[in-house]
């Protein structure tokens, strides 16, 4: 598949994996889509990094790309999080899935 034929939000987690990769952390990255798809956040692994930006976690066992992309969307600020999607490179841990469960995210790619 060529990569102008990837969906926005699938060229976005890729770019984030790959920077992660770049920096020594594991290559995965995250979106999340609000019902239109448009991209309202992004996260990358950063296990293995010593700093972040404001307001990710880095540094830390649980420092992955769904949770740093999560963290970014609150319920009260996003009241149709319900019809977000949230996009992976890889199929989110049991730690993840339950942190997309709680945001009330619906959908996973």
């Amino acid at each position: 598949m060529k990569w102008d034929a990837l969906e926005k939000p699938w060229q976005a987690c890729f770019e984030l994996g790959w920077e992660s990769m770049k920096k020594g952390s594991l290559p995965i990255g995250a979106v999340i889509t609000n019902e239109n798809g448009v991209i309202v956040a992004k996260g990358r692994n950063r296990i293995f990094e010593t700093n972040g930006d404001a307001g990710e976690i880095y540094h830390h066992k649980i420092s992955h790309a769904e949770l740093n992309a999560i963290i970014k969307v609150s319920e009260f600020d996003h009241p149709n999080i319900r019809k977000y999607t949230i996009y992976s490179t890889t199929e989110p841990c049991p730690m993840c899935f339950g942190a997309i469960v709680m945001a009330n995210i619906r959908t996973i790619k």
